[in-house]
């Protein structure tokens, strides 16, 4: 018998499946994948379960980010609130950083939606956006400080 949740449930896993395959190989190999599944982040490398009130945090080159989503997860056409808070190797927060975000969709072709990030002071940085669909987003992070760029990229999806 056919049942039209289960092809529902079915064709999704397929396009969460087919959007990480396209990110395998490529330069974000060394970031953290998530995905969110019914308000649980479960991280796609490595064990274990990662709490969404607690910040998604990454490190790279000296460079530590640790990013807090409010509503989390996002829903579509809801303001999301994206907090990101950045240190240095010695744990000192990293002020007078320009960061840059770019809201990408996965599964389908869409213009670059990119956000400047206002500097809050001690290392915390602020911006709001808005999801316009539902579904499989990519959020990149470019930090520019100090001569240096690092980029943090975390996969969610969207209510």
């Amino acid at each position: 018998m056919f049942n039209l949740n289960q092809e529902i449930n079915a064709a999704a896993k397929r396009r969460r499946a087919g959007a990480l395959r396209r990110l395998q190989g490529s330069a974000l190999r060394q970031i953290l994948y998530l995905t969110v599944i019914g308000g649980l982040v479960i991280p796609l490398s490595g064990c274990g379960h990662v709490d969404p009130a607690l910040p998604l945090t990454q490190a790279m080159s000296g460079i530590s980010a640790a990013l807090v989503m409010d509503p989390y997860p996002p829903s579509q056409m809801e303001e999301a609130n994206l907090q990101l808070t950045l240190h240095d190797q010695n744990n000192q927060p990293i002020s007078g950083a320009k960061v840059q975000v770019d809201l990408s969709k996965l599964d389908i072709s869409m213009p670059p939606y990119f956000l400047q990030a206002n500097d809050e002071g001690n290392g915390i940085y602020q911006v709001q956006g808005t999801f316009p669909v539902s579904g499989d987003w990519q959020i990149r992070i470019d930090v520019f400080f100090g001569g240096t760029h690092r980029q943090f990229n975390y996969l969610l999806e969207v209510d």
